[in-house]
């Protein structure tokens, strides 16, 4: 099966590579990144930490083609990386990925994008949840992100949009699972004036999860329907707010609970506020959803705000912070009393880049996880752990023709 999917990469990276020059502009990037990775606990528990380095390293081979009416290109970079935590397997990963935006008029705007991630002992390191990572047993993931988006432009002031987009994740492994989600989004927005747009539309989400295991009743099927309304105000041009929301439909399906099909009405509000400052910019966003499930006596709502900023220091010295927090809570309705679980989640990151000469660029990274688990009559569960990264990429502009 893997030897399959293999091939499909391969032929669709030659595929796209091979398209003939027709008098467009042809250039081909050839580079290498190398990174050294610090984690203090691995696995993402409370006692016991275990702690590791990593030392990663691949080369990368992209190709970028522009014309007067679309731009396309496509690149694959394989990644190998090997721990000094003797319980952990190596890993490794191959990324395919070829995007192309088309303009036929003015008035259209055509965009495709498809990405490809084929792992070998998949790296928990870069999850939220416990690590895998110290099982022994080899692991096969395969991950595709597929979208496609069409903007009409009907007028200067008015705009419509439709979006699709496709998510894969396969793990052969009898305890994992499969995902997949397919989604679709319509839109339009009218500029009023030059500081207020209004808009809304429809979109739809269908999630299937197959589990790895036969005797594991755990596949379900989630259908997601809805209707959103956005809005946006531009206090000044360099600040803005915008915010959307509205309501979304949930028929869900899953096997082997006895439950059979259930609808709820669900909800989701969102809002966002951008700036632009000196040689920078910052953005603030709130999101929140929820769901009230009658017939399974549950209720979910998860709670995000998140920070994010730039700031060019000087033209080769680049800092980037994120901070983010979020909360799930699940209610469960059971004898005339809600038992409340709870997961909070705290992140923090900081980046600073350096550009050391045209090809070469370096970046180191710390970041920190606080998760804390609150379940109904237990005591709080809290893990925490940081990473320290250092990257260096390498970029020549190997051609062009």
């Amino acid at each position: 099966m893997m030897r399959t999917k293999q091939s499909i990469i391969l032929h669709l990276f030659l595929a796209f590579a091979g398209v003939p020059a027709m008098g467009a502009e042809n250039e081909v990037k050839l580079g290498v990144t190398s990174a050294v990775r610090y984690n203090d606990n691995v696995t993402n528990v409370e006692k016991n930490k275990i702690d590791s380095f990593s030392f990663e390293i691949g080369p990368s081979l992209r190709y970028e083609r522009t014309d007067a009416k679309y731009e396309a290109g496509a690149f694959y970079s394989p990644r190998y990386a090997t721990y000094s935590e003797s319980g952990r397997d190596d890993t490794s990963n191959h990324n395919l990925g070829i995007h192309a935006d088309f303009r036929p008029s003015s008035r259209w705007n055509i965009g495709f994008r498809d990405t490809l991630s084929l792992e070998f002992d998949a790296d928990r390191d870069f999850d939220d949840n416990p690590s895998d990572d110290t099982t022994g047993s080899e692991k096969q993931t395969l991950r595709n992100y597929l979208d496609g988006t069409v903007v009409y432009s009907v007028s200067q002031r008015t705009r419509l949009s439709t979006k699709v987009s496709y998510n894969l994740t396969d793990r052969e492994d009898k305890d994992l699972s499969s995902h997949t989600q397919i989604s679709g989004r319509v839109g339009a927005n009218h500029a009023l004036s030059a500081r207020n747009t209004l808009g809304g539309g429809a979109l739809a989400r269908s999630q299937s999860i197959t589990a790895g295991s036969d005797d594991n009743n755990g596949d379900s099927q989630n259908d997601y329907y809805g209707f959103f309304v956005y809005g946006e105000h531009r206090f000044s041009p360099l600040l803005m707010m915008s915010g959307s929301g509205g309501p979304t439909w949930l028929v869900s399906n899953r096997d082997g609970d006895g439950r059979g099909s259930e609808t709820s009405l669900d909800y989701f509000a969102s809002a966002e506020l951008t700036a632009e400052i000196d040689r920078g910019s910052v953005a603030i966003t709130y999101q929140r959803s929820s769901s009230d499930i009658a017939s399974s006596a549950s209720a979910f709502t998860i709670d995000e705000v998140a920070i994010n900023a730039d700031w060019g220091v000087t033209s080769l010295l680049v800092l980037s912070v994120n901070a983010e927090w979020n909360t799930r809570k699940a209610i469960l309705k059971v004898l005339e009393s809600n038992e409340i679980n709870e997961v909070d989640q705290w992140r923090a990151a900081a980046t600073a880049s350096y550009r050391i000469s045209p090809e070469l660029l370096t970046h180191v990274t710390f970041d920190y996880l606080r998760q804390e688990s609150k379940q109904a009559d237990s005591n709080a569960d809290k893990t925490d752990r940081y990473r320290v990264v250092m990257r260096f990429d390498y970029n020549i502009n190997a051609f062009r023709f």
